[in-house]
């Protein structure tokens, strides 16, 4: 398990994740707006890749593979929870700051077509997502850094788990197209 908050809870005297800190009175509603339309996106890219990983899941007979395919589903659905609650916290931090104005959320292209045919398509499609959501998460917390630096810093973290999920996929990818050519 990755530590996804760079404060301990005995020094931690605020609720949820982190509170608010930085610069976030000098964000104008245009930067909040964004930042939550973003993790508006990540929650839903968790969520879809979350499925992913359950339609898998029935996919696969080996107990080790199921296990480890199992604990990236479960890490997805983490992710999922933590942006959840930092959109959550930064939507109440920056009431005051927000306008009714929202930036349109661009559609969402990570995630492979639904067919994918076979065991190694379906991972080979969830590296190519994987890859890709790294890249978003950290462009993501690249935005949030001049506002939400603790929150910047979870955001970071799930995309090391995004990073660690791709080389997993790619290990499945490799086991499963071998035994798909053996077969």
């Amino acid at each position: 398990m990755y530590p996804y908050n760079a404060q301990s809870a005995e020094t931690k005297d605020e609720k949820g994740i982190i509170a608010a800190q930085n610069h976030v009175s000098s964000a104008n509603s245009d930067d909040i707006s964004r930042i939550l339309d973003l993790l508006t996106s990540a929650v839903s890219a968790k969520e879809k890749a979350a499925e992913k990983y359950a339609q898998i899941l029935d996919m696969i007979y080996s107990p080790k593979d199921r296990e480890t395919v199992r604990s990236i589903y479960l890490e997805e659905l983490r992710g999922k929870k933590l942006l959840e609650q930092i959109k959550s916290e930064i939507e109440e931090i920056s009431n005051d700051h927000l306008t009714e104005e929202t930036v349109e959320t661009e559609k969402d292209e990570t995630f492979p077509p639904e067919e994918t045919g076979t065991l190694s398509g379906a991972f080979n499609g969830m590296i190519t997502a994987e890859i890709e959501s790294a890249r978003f998460f950290r462009d993501l917390a690249s935005v949030m850094e001049p506002y939400y630096s603790d929150y910047a810093n979870t955001v970071l973290s799930i995309m090391n788990d995004d990073q660690n999920h791709a080389i997993l996929d790619t290990m499945l990818y490799t086991q499963s197209m071998f035994s798909e050519q053996n077969s």
